[in-house]
């Protein structure tokens, strides 16, 4: 394997900005990114998760339908109000109705 000749230190084309961590630049505002980068401490730290069991994924699953089965039958509950209070007004129309024919017709 042949090797490379070590080659002297050469200058970049183009010197690189500086920004002192105090002062903002134009390039980092706080619509583009955090003041200190997306490598400061706070995004820095890692992050460690667990393998999820059988046993878990079936508690998850059966979370998942008593949420939906909850949803359901709030959604069930909530229609079953207005069916006495269609009624109601049904009934109301009904009578007044009734009674707008039976006082009409004696004047």
């Amino acid at each position: 394997m042949a090797r490379r000749p070590i080659q002297p230190y050469e200058q970049p084309a183009v010197e690189p900005e500086i920004i002192p961590p105090d002062h903002h630049g134009a390039a980092w505002d706080s619509r583009n990114a955090p003041p200190g980068g997306f490598f400061g401490v706070r995004y820095g730290e890692r992050v460690y998760t667990a393998r999820v069991s059988p046993f878990g994924l079936g508690l998850f699953a059966a979370l998942a339908v008593l949420l939906v089965i909850a949803v359901v039958v709030l959604l069930i509950s909530a229609l079953v109000v207005w069916i006495p209070i269609l009624a109601l007004l049904v009934f109301g129309g009904v009578i007044a109705n009734w009674l707008r024919r039976h006082f009409h017709a004696r004047v």
